[in-house]
Order: C-alpha cells, then sequence, then structure tokens
C-alpha cells in the first residue's frame, strides 16, 4: 500500500492554476478575450506569493480570492452547479436500478459515488457521465482497499463523509442510504462558502443529502480540507467520528498527510497525485490512508 506524504504545488500544477483561471473566466465572461486576458495578466502578478510548500488546495484559493476580487462574482460556478445537480437527478431512477440490481449494494454505491467524482468544472469543461453509468460494470475500480472499508463499517457508528463537488453530491446518497440502512449516525461535511464548484449548504440539501446525514461546515473555505483551520467544532468532529470517507482529489492533496486514518474515494486527476499514489491517472481508486502506512 503506497505511503500518503505531504502533497505540495509542484511546477505541473501553475499551468493548471491558469487552466483553471480561464475557465472560471468563461463562465463569467463568456468568449470576452479581452475581460479573460485581463484576468490571466492580473494573476501573473499574484504568483509571487504562491509558496511552493502550500498544498495544491491553498494554491487554488488564492487564485479564487484573486477572481473574486477582479470580477465581484463570489459564486462564477452557481448556475452550473445548480443546472449539474438537476441533471444528475433526473438520472436517480437509472442509478437506482443499477443499485437494485447489484449483488453487492454497498459496493456499487461506492463505484458511484466515485464515478460522481467525474463532475468536476474545476479540472474539466465537459464530462459525459451518462456514458460512464453505460459503463459501469466495465469500470476498472481499484477497489483493493474495500476489505479493510467493510472492517472499520462494521466497528463504527459515526461517519463524517467528506463532500467534494456539486453534482457529485447525489452520487453520495446512494452511498449514504446504504450506510443509513446499516444503522450508522452519518454526518456530511460541505465548503464553508463557496469556491469553485464545491458543493456548500445549500447545493448539498438541493442534492437531499439532508435526508440522510446531518450537514456541517468547518468554518473555512478551501477547496480541499485543512484540519488546522476548521473550527475547534468541526476540528473534535473530525478526530472523534469512527470513520471517516473522503471525496474528491482536492481533499486528498489536503489531508494526505492527515495525523487518522482516512478512506478517499476519488478519481486520480493529474500527474502529481499520480505519482504520489503511483496510480495512473483516470484510475478510480478506494484508498485507505492510515498515519503509520
Amino acid at each position: 500500500m503506497p505511503k500518503s506524504n505531504k502533497l505540495k504545488i509542484q511546477l505541473d500544477c501553475i499551468p493548471c492554476l491558469f487552466n483553471q483561471l480561464i475557465r472560471t473566466g468563461k463562465f463569467i465572461y463568456g468568449n470576452d478575450i479581452n475581460k479573460i486576458k485581463e484576468l490571466i495578466d492580473g494573476f501573473g502578478y499574484h504568483l509571487k506569493e504562491i509558496d511552493f510548500n502550500l498544498t495544491p488546495p491553498h494554491a487554488g484559493q488564492i487564485l479564487y480570492d484573486y477572481i473574486i476580487e477582479k470580477s465581484g462574482i463570489e459564486d462564477p460556478y452557481g448556475k452550473i452547479k445548480k443546472e449539474s445537480i438537476n441533471l444528475v437527478k433526473n438520472k436517480k431512477p437509472l442509478m437506482q436500478k443499477i443499485i437494485d440490481s447489484s449483488s453487492d449494494k454497498l459496493l456499487t454505491a461506492i463505484e458511484l459515488s466515485i464515478l460522481g467524482n467525474i463532475i468536476d468544472f474545476g479540472a474539466t469543461e465537459s464530462f459525459d457521465f451518462e456514458k460512464e453509468l453505460e459503463n459501469l460494470n466495465t469500470e476498472d475500480f481499484n477497489l483493493k482497499d474495500y476489505k479493510i472499508f467493510k472492517e472499520k463499517l462494521n466497528n463504527s457508528t459515526t461517519i463524517l463523509f467528506i463532500g467534494d463537488n456539486a453534482g457529485e453530491t447525489v452520487f453520495d446518497t446512494f452511498l449514504l442510504k446504504e450506510l443509513k440502512d446499516r444503522g450508522k449516525n452519518l454526518i456530511y461535511a460541505v465548503r464553508e462558502s463557496p469556491i469553485i464548484n464545491d458543493a456548500t449548504y445549500e447545493d448539498a440539501i438541493m442534492s437531499g443529502i439532508g435526508e440522510y446525514a446531518e450537514i456541517v461546515k468547518p468554518g473555512h473555505t478551501l477547496s480541499g480540507l485543512d484540519i488546522n483551520l476548521t473550527n475547534d467544532k468541526f476540528r473534535n468532529l473530525f478526530y472523534s467520528s469512527d470513520m471517516i470517507i473522503s471525496k474528491g482529489q482536492g481533499n486528498f492533496e489536503t489531508l494526505s498527510d492527515c495525523k487518522r486514518d482516512i478512506f478517499f474515494l476519488f478519481r486520480v486527476k493529474c500527474k502529481v497525485v499520480s505519482e504520489l499514489l503511483n496510480e495512473p491517472i483516470g484510475e478510480a481508486i478506494l484508498h485507505y490512508h492510515f498515519p503509520n502506512n
């Protein structure tokens, strides 16, 4: 099992930041090249603020703060987040059919939850999750830690589930239902306020998360979770929960050196994470992080 060390921003992350800037600029200004060029020019001056001891989400926060300051728009992805939630909700009957026909409903719910991680406008401008749903049975999921997951689950009562993107949250409801049906007490963490297309409290409510879990906010906004920046209430919850399930690469990037065990569910989306975990880009994984592994 690969060891998870602190993930720091690399040179390869710089082009990624500018690509994210351009995508966000298109959401704000459409095809106004001049406005987007102004964003690019201005952010160039902010590169000096990026310390290479930061994680990618911390560097991304510098970018996003700059975009808000420059554009005056606090939630550039607000419209597309709602659209993605509604789009996925319309496919819930198909996903429920997949669950109902499974011989291992928990395993299939995990696969669906990971599959939902394709909904990431911060990393790509388009996705075809309907095609992914159709190919679910042939998807090559890396679930070598599933046995450990089940063992931990059997001995857990309170589970903290750390969410990621809006739209992806709808996929998570199937896994939350399987956990709740097993009598688990569920808490679902969202972002404190809007950042990229990550789920906020309102997004989680719209997705139906509240039917299965208490929804909480950590006390800080980042496209990941920095436990050192969270409020005392959330930090106590984080360390006292029997089990933590964390969705998305951003959360992995900020928690990869965390001093407690976590089950990470996500699709590997970049070279930096690929090299750290020794997993290929595109791999859909359930990765168990244990501080002493």
